[in-house]
């Protein structure tokens, strides 16, 4: 039998934590991805849920201005600014080093507006720029923009150094979607 060093031995419990964290993480993603609760939510209560969620995970601190109006739309649409919401938010307290965010969802017309913004150390220009190009964009970034164009609509991450981190989507509502 070979005998491990002690280096060896704490490169396989650091591999072992590493592993146990990230089942963790993988089984409250699965036990998330079905949401039922949601179909009985307006949008606006579904936003509110997944800021709720936030600052229970992390004692963040998050704003949230959802505007008159916002009602009823069809759950494809409450779930991807669900999980847009949610991404963008765990995005902020993660990668920005954030404990404020502020989330704002308004409806105009047949249009929904979501805004999920921190102040923290945002990136550079050509970091920014980067974020808008599908090859170069992180894999949550990514998924969130997918989400959204899947329902035909489009969403946005604005970043300049020193002002923070914007994701803003737009989405038209389908004809079915009540809206209010």
């Amino acid at each position: 039998a070979r005998q491990e060093t002690p280096a060896a031995q704490g490169d396989v419990d650091l591999m072992r934590t590493a592993l146990a964290a990230a089942l963790k993480e993988l089984r409250q993603i699965s036990s998330g991805l079905r949401l039922p609760e949601l179909e009985t939510m307006s949008l606006g209560d579904a936003v509110e849920r997944a800021v709720q969620e936030h600052r229970a995970k992390t004692g963040d601190e998050v704003r949230v201005a959802i505007a008159p109006g916002v009602g009823s739309v069809s759950l494809p649409v409450k779930i991807a600014l669900y999980r847009v919401t949610q991404e963008a938010l765990n995005n902020a307290h993660l990668h920005a080093g954030v404990t404020e965010e502020d989330v704002d969802l308004r409806i105009a017309g047949r249009t929904v507006h979501l805004e999920v913004r921190d102040k923290g150390a945002g990136l550079d220009e050509a970091a920014g720029a980067a974020a808008q190009s599908l090859d170069r964009i992180p894999l949550g970034v990514r998924g969130m923009r997918e989400r959204i164009e899947m329902l035909g609509g489009s969403l946005e991450v604005s970043s300049r150094t020193g002002e923070g981190t914007v994701v803003r989507v737009v989405l038209s509502l389908p004809p079915e979607d009540a809206g209010g």
